[in-house]
């Protein structure tokens, strides 16, 4: 979001780069005398192609009381801290995150199609004639005198999307991610059953983890037969360099090469090979669920894309939203998306290591353990037009005032600021905030003609004091 004019930013110490370099004509001190702040070499152009990357608003910048400092998203390394599921707030370890992947594996769901959260539903199965709905009373809600079978389904609130367009229908309110594995695999198997001899040969499906297991079995011994051509050999038993990099490394520092590992390390790698079958991780394009045992599942696709309208097919952003519906080709073969896990970051100072912005780990609290902005340490200044007792109607060389009085009742009354134009002098107030408690000395400096490069460096300082605040603070404008 733009700030209004006339708005203040500041810029961070590191972009001291950022100033453009001197020209063949400002090498010569005695045809060009530069002043201290050109020597410094940290001069800040606000003209620069790489200011505007440079420039932040107060409220954006944090700050370092080790070094002294502003810091800016650049002088920052973020750190993460925890990791949290939005839905259930549940707070989820690193090492599970690492084993089962960034979703949360309880039954926080999302709508393949509107992405809202689904809810878990209660269903019973009731006799088809107490119903004349499209599924023929199979699925109702349980009447209050009713004792069957209860049932749970996932559904939407918001686009009443419903795990019922899978036909599935799950027998307990927990464990959804277990039985949906389960659905899915069953679906699987009967299609790839249902394919017919040549289908199954030429496009064999593989489930999304057993096909990430196989390939990386498959790389795992690839690396493996690398290593034992090139290596030292096997067999080290259990002693504490049985390491064959260790040997190497021991080998390397003390006792140099031999003629054999001399030649072998002259030799070339040779470059591993791809996954060629379904053992080996090689996963294609599944077989049709919907096609028959006699029929080609793509042109079991084509004839329902002719019968089926566009909104019925699967879009690419709902086909990228999980890679189990990646291969999906209608909305009716979409399945729910587990929630995407969040995290809550620290950030760090690049060039003391120190904490200045670090999150609490309780997830249902939005407050900050460690947390220095800016704008606590460094003077706030603030432009705001000056408006007189009259303003001109009409901008322009002969404009003529109107008598509007300054003070206004409410917001609405306020005028925004005209804007500039040529000829048109306006008043504008600089209003500066001490957020500390120690006195401020800030110097301005502008550039003395118009058409000289506006490089200023503006600085102030604060006097040493018995409280143990910093004395002195740099700050670009």
């Amino acid at each position: 979001m733009a700030s209004s004019f006339p708005y203040t930013h500041y810029a961070c110490p590191c972009t001291s780069l950022t100033a453009s370099p001197p020209s063949l004509s400002t090498l010569n001190p005695a045809v060009h005398p530069t002043d201290d702040a050109e020597e410094d070499g940290r001069t800040f152009n606000p003209h620069s192609a790489r200011a505007n990357y440079a420039l932040y608003p107060l409220d954006q910048l944090l700050y370092c009381d080790e070094c002294d400092g502003i810091r800016c998203p650049k002088c920052v390394s973020e750190e993460v801290v925890n990791w949290y599921c939005p839905s259930c707030l549940f707070e989820v370890p690193s090492s599970a995150v690492r084993g089962d992947g960034n979703r949360c594996a309880r039954n926080c769901y999302q709508c393949p199609e509107c992405t809202a959260s689904l809810a878990v539903t209660a269903v019973s199965n009731a006799p088809a004639s107490q119903s004349d709905e499209g599924d023929g009373g199979k699925y109702l809600k349980p009447d209050a005198g009713s004792k069957g079978e209860e049932r749970y389904l996932l559904q939407c609130l918001y686009c009443d999307w419903s795990t019922l367009d899978l036909d599935l229908v799950f027998h307990r309110p927990t464990k959804m991610t277990e039985q949906l594995a389960k659905h899915r695999k069953a679906r699987i198997a009967n299609a790839t059953a249902n394919a017919n001899a040549a289908a199954a040969s030429d496009s064999p499906h593989l489930q999304h983890e057993s096909g990430f297991q196989k390939l990386q079995a498959f790389y795992q011994e690839q690396l493996t037969e690398s290593s034992d051509a090139h290596g030292s050999g096997g067999g080290y038993g259990s002693s504490p360099y049985g390491s064959p990099a260790n040997i190497q490394r021991i080998i390397s520092l003390y006792g140099g090469l031999s003629a054999d590992a001399l030649k072998k390390s002259r030799e070339k790698a040779q470059p591993m090979r791809e996954a060629r079958s379904a053992d080996e991780g090689l996963n294609t394009y599944p077989p049709s669920i919907s096609a028959t045992p006699d029929e080609d599942p793509d042109k079991a696709i084509l004839a329902r894309l002719r019968d089926l309208s566009w909104d019925e097919t699967a879009s690419p952003a709902q086909r990228l939203t999980h890679p189990l519906n990646t291969p999906a080709r209608f909305k009716s073969h979409l399945w729910p998306i587990a929630t995407r896990l969040r995290t809550r970051k620290g950030k760090r100072c690049k060039t003391c290591r120190q904490f200045v912005s670090r999150p609490d780990r309780e997830v249902s609290r939005l407050k900050y353990k460690i947390r220095m902005p800016a704008s606590q340490h460094i003077p706030r200044l603030l432009f705001r037009p000056l408006y007189p007792p009259t303003l001109p109607s009409a901008i322009g060389p002969g404009a003529v005032l109107a008598g509007k009085p300054d003070f206004r009742l409410k917001v609405e009354d306020l005028q925004p600021a005209p804007p500039l134009a040529q000829g048109i002098t306006q008043q504008y107030v600089l209003t500066v905030k001490n957020p500390i408690f120690e006195p401020v000395k800030i110097n301005l400096a502008t550039r003395p003609l118009l058409r000289e490069k506006s490089e200023v460096a503006s600085r102030f300082s604060v006097p040493p004091s018995r409280s143990g605040l910093p004395g002195t603070c740099g700050m670009r404008r």
